[in-house]
């Protein structure tokens, strides 16, 4: 019973965090038109299923900085992702092992989208 419990409470919180960033998302498109300003998704943690596990808001790029996606991979498994406004960014692919990270960077408005 308590782990039927939890995998529900676990399914609604991903539920949630799911439509948080799809109204987000659209809320932001809209938004966009009315500013020159650089934004960016941003999530401190997007876990294993691709969905951020954080609350995901919008950052404003200043001066010189751009949108950022980092993905982090065990084999060919994703294991969780960031997204923020960052000023040091190299489209890169660190590879150690069986492990990589990916870095992606872009200067349009909501471009790091997972």
């Amino acid at each position: 019973m308590g782990k039927c419990l939890l995998l529900l409470l676990l399914g609604l919180s991903l539920l949630l965090g799911f439509l948080q960033g799809e109204l987000l998302e659209r809320e932001m498109e809209l938004d966009t038109s009315k500013s020159t300003a650089l934004k960016c998704y941003k999530c401190h943690f997007i876990g294993f299923n691709g969905t951020c596990w954080t609350k995901r808001t919008i950052c404003q790029a200043q001066n010189d900085q751009q949108c950022v996606l980092k993905k982090f991979y065990g084999g060919n498994k994703f294991i969780f992702g960031t997204q923020t406004c960052g000023t040091t960014c190299n489209p890169t692919t660190i590879v150690y092992r069986d492990e990589y990270t990916y870095f992606s960077c872009c200067k349009d408005n909501l471009c790091n989208k997972f």
